[in-house]
């Protein structure tokens, strides 16, 4: 479970002036938020550019810490237990194109099920499960 209290995100952006100046403006990308996400959930963020979403995946998936507030994971605190936060939660962003959208639905998922560990028989029945969950069985194999 995902609980998120609180949660603040502020950014310390230097401002126009002389080469030598140390001027800084702090910018809130996430003011005081809170929300929780049961196992088994799917959860989809939603807001206008600069609404603070994917600041707030970041800080989820610990890629960046809070200013305040507290993520917790599994009963994990996302800033103090980040490994075991990051063994629990994949974050795959839309925006890079590395190899990701190369692959197929189900190439990316034998990808990152054998970065878990899985292979053979096991992989490909969880493979399976998952594209028949979410009913993309007959399209997992389009690129």
């Amino acid at each position: 479970m995902f609980l998120v209290e609180n949660v603040r995100k502020v950014y310390r952006i230097k401002e126009r002036g002389s080469w030598f100046s140390r001027q800084w403006k702090e910018v809130e990308a996430v003011s005081g938020l809170s929300f929780a996400m049961q196992p088994g959930s799917i959860v989809g963020l939603l807001g206008v550019n600069g609404a603070g979403k994917t600041t707030t995946i970041k800080m989820c998936c610990t890629l960046l810490e809070p200013t305040s507030g507290s993520i917790t994971v599994d009963g994990y605190d996302a800033v103090r237990c980040d490994r075991q936060v990051k063994a629990l939660v994949n974050m795959i962003a839309g925006g890079e194109r590395m190899l990701y959208w190369r692959l197929t639905g189900r190439e990316n998922l034998q990808y990152f099920g054998s970065l878990y560990g899985l292979s053979g028989s096991r992989l490909a029945e969880r493979v399976d499960t998952l594209l028949d969950l979410v009913e993309l069985r007959e399209t997992a194999m389009s690129a």
